[in-house]
């Protein structure tokens, strides 16, 4: 990155702006746990983005809305469908999400 006088920063500064960056998506992770009642996504910023903390950060959910807008999808089922994944044991989901019947091509 530039300064604003198109210099680039020296390594402090690069360091010091990534890591102000980390600790604001672990603020914005964080957050939208405890606003849907989830586990906590804190880990998702050394682990990677899950399906859950895409959502969560306002960055990567302004794309996939839209991306959806652009194909005409609704996101509010499969929206519903992670956050009801993310709070249940894989064990307690209905058998139709645990065995997906498999289209066969002709």
């Amino acid at each position: 990155m530039d300064n604003e006088h198109g210099q680039p920063l020296p390594p402090e500064a690069l360091a010091e702006q990534e890591t102000t960056r980390v600790e604001s998506v672990r603020r914005e992770l964080i957050a939208y746990a405890e606003q849907k009642s989830l586990r906590s996504l804190e880990d998702r910023v050394r682990r990677g983005l899950n399906s859950a903390a895409v959502f969560a950060l306002s960055e990567t959910r302004a794309v996939v809305e839209k991306t959806a807008r652009k194909i005409g999808a609704d996101l509010k089922k499969p929206n519903k469908l992670l956050l009801r994944c993310n709070k249940t044991a894989l064990g307690d989901l209905p058998t139709s999400l645990k065995k997906p019947k498999i289209r066969q091509s002709n």
